[in-house]
């Protein structure tokens, strides 16, 4: 049994080593060009162990684990078989959605058989790809959970701004009425009326943020309390000055935050704050009489004096307000609107983290990738 060392070939010693210590039995290490799946690496591990109780106690037990193996195989094919199946139905539900008076009937159908194929078949291009246009590819008729979901968006957006409605009717308030105070009360019943309904108008925007959670029930009233308080401030100054740029900051700010079918009658309110004192100051029965004097507008004042300095400090202060709190509004609007795109943008990237490259690849040799939402990053 002993061979020479001169021929290269092993002695017994080395024979017994090699059977003590075991040999890699791993088909990727011994045949590393050849596919070998794990399973049946796993096996001939097993089969090939050097210590007896980590081998196959029998040939049967052998066979059997290689008979779970073809047997898995076997299991992946019924699998693609049905993926393919549920993407068909999935298919045909994305083509009846492109009908005419479809429902959104068809989208949940073709969601949910695209997403039982990629259960079935997770790295499946074509499911992928149906399943990203899916998602981002909006229903041509919202359902009704979205437009109520809108709805109560837009209510939690115009009670959110109650308080910073109340702040402004209040604050505006206590800053300009000694200012007009100092200038002289001709008419302390008139300078009150407006006074007296921009603080209930801001109590009644406090109160509703308070107790109405959607402030569908108390905004009317406010806005309608707004106007009449608004109409009011002509008392001071006539309908001429300061009131119409209140108006356009007022009708602005209403129709950012009121609902769709809300803003005729908030527009409308504003209008007529606006018209109406007009009509009477044109008829003469406006408390500030306005005449014309060889073309020139004389006011005469109404509830308060109108002494040249005080009343230029006033109104100037009055306007440089009405800039700043539009202004204000504005930026906290459209802040606003910057947290939901912000948000949105997250939602696509998110999205985008779980589309896995295949789709991205399906959907461009589709021609469906100009289709996809242009917040949805492109995964390189």
């Amino acid at each position: 049994m002993t061979m020479t060392a001169t021929t290269g070939t092993p002695t017994s010693t080395t024979t017994s080593r090699n059977r003590l210590q075991g040999v890699d039995a791993r088909p990727s290490k011994r045949a590393p060009k050849r596919d070998v799946p794990p399973e049946l690496e796993l096996v001939c591990v097993r089969a090939c162990a050097s210590k007896r109780d980590e081998r196959y106690r029998s040939a049967r037990e052998l066979a059997d684990s290689i008979e779970a193996f073809l047997s898995g195989g076997r299991d992946l094919e019924l699998r693609e078989e049905l993926a393919i199946v549920h993407l068909d139905h999935a298919r045909d539900a994305a083509s009846r959605m492109l009908v005419p008076g479809s429902s959104n009937d068809e989208r949940t159908l073709a969601l949910r058989e695209v997403g039982r194929a990629i259960a079935l078949t997770p790295e499946h291009p074509e499911a992928l790809a149906l399943l990203v246009r899916l998602l981002t590819e909006p229903p041509k008729v919202p359902p009704p959970e979205v437009l109520e979901a809108i709805d109560r968006s837009a209510r939690g957006s115009q009670r959110r701004m109650m308080p910073r409605i109340a702040l402004a009717y209040s604050a505006s308030w206590l800053i300009f009425f000694p200012l007009q105070v100092a200038m002289g009360i001709r008419s302390w019943k008139l300078a009150l009326v407006p006074l007296s309904l921009w603080m209930l108008a801001s109590l009644l925007a406090w109160i509703g943020y308070k107790l109405d959670d959607s402030g569908a029930k108390v905004f009317p009233y406010v806005t309608l309390l707004t106007g009449l308080a608004l109409a009011a401030t002509t008392l001071l100054h006539g309908p001429f000055l300061v009131v119409p740029a209140i108006a356009g900051v007022m009708a602005m700010g209403m129709a950012l935050v009121r609902r769709k079918q809300d803003r005729v009658f908030s527009t409308a309110i504003n209008v007529l704050a606006v018209v109406v004192p007009s009509l009477l100051a044109w008829a003469g029965m406006h408390p500030v009489v306005h005449s014309f004097v060889a073309g020139t507008l004389v006011i005469a004042p109404g509830a308060v004096e109108l002494p040249r300095e005080g009343t230029f400090v006033f109104l100037t202060m009055a306007n440089v307000l009405v800039v700043v709190i539009a202004a204000v509004f504005a930026g906290e609007y459209r802040d606003q609107l910057a947290r939901l795109e912000l948000q949105r943008h997250l939602q696509a990237w998110q999205l985008g983290q779980l589309v896995p490259d295949a789709a991205a690849h399906a959907l461009t040799r589709s021609g469906g990738a100009e289709s996809v939402d242009p917040g949805l990053p492109a995964r390189k």
